[in-house]
């Protein structure tokens, strides 16, 4: 007999990391196309440690968006799997392949949370040398 607590808490944290992982896909796409408007600003002028902040934050939030895109691929590949666990086990398939498909699942769930870690990781770094970049631009516009 399966608890129902925890069937109610795995559900809850199934959304809780959809959510995390859409909202920092969404700010990494945010972050990477406000990036890219800097370069049409004509007051904005890059050089020497700026110029090396904003590729950096440009590549790492990249880097995010591209692990954005990967765990949602994973997860839907491991929702795949269990729902075919789920079905094989119904119909009463061998024992080998149903711990195939379990390995294939399992893997594919720490590959999921590597990823998020991934991601997470990737906009933090991006953001902070975003900031970095807008301060070594606008310092001496703001304290001059």
């Amino acid at each position: 007999m399966v608890d129902d607590a925890l069937v109610r808490w795995e559900r809850t944290r199934r959304e809780q990391l959809g959510t995390a992982i859409t909202l920092l896909f969404g700010l990494s796409s945010g972050s990477l196309a406000f990036c890219a408007s800097l370069l049409t600003q004509k007051d904005i002028t890059l050089g020497g440690t700026s110029t090396i902040l904003y590729l950096l934050s440009d590549g790492v939030f990249a880097v995010a968006l591209v692990a954005s895109v990967a765990v949602t691929i994973t997860r839907l590949e491991d929702f795949r799997t269990t729902a075919q666990i789920v079905h094989e086990r119904k119909s009463g398939t061998d024992a080998r392949r149903l711990a195939r498909l379990r390995c294939r699942a399992d893997c594919l769930g720490k590959a999921t949370w590597v990823l998020f870690y991934v991601q997470l990781a990737s906009f933090f770094v991006g953001a902070l040398l975003l900031l970095l970049t807008l301060w070594t631009i606008f310092h001496k516009k703001l304290f001059p």
